[in-house]
């Protein structure tokens, strides 16, 4: 269950422009534009075109952009397409990626 930290855009949201947020947020809808967080989880539901940079990326569903993170996991469920700088990164068998990958301290 999602803590009184966290900013929840779920399913049939469709949004467009900038996402800046202190703490937390899961994305579960439509969104195109730049998003912002300390993490950021993208739901199985999510269609993401736009950069993202968080501390730690969870991505579930379809992100394409740049992710700049210092911790990212892609799960099975994801299709990624774009420039990936993180320091740790994960991926589980079966996720779909178009990627450039770049791990380096301090990302």
């Amino acid at each position: 269950m999602p803590s009184s930290s966290n900013s929840i855009l779920l399913d049939d949201v469709e949004l467009k422009g900038k996402i800046t947020e202190k703490d937390n947020i899961i994305i579960g809808c439509k969104f195109e534009g730049n998003v912002t967080a300390t993490d950021v989880t993208f739901s199985d539901r999510s269609n993401i075109i736009g950069d993202v940079n968080a501390n730690k990326v969870t991505i579930e569903g379809k992100v394409k952009g740049a992710v700049t993170s210092k911790q990212l996991s892609i799960k099975q469920s994801a299709d990624v397409e774009g420039d990936l700088i993180t320091e740790s990164l994960s991926i589980e068998d079966g996720a779909r990626l178009k990627i450039q990958a770049l791990t380096k301290k301090g990302a």
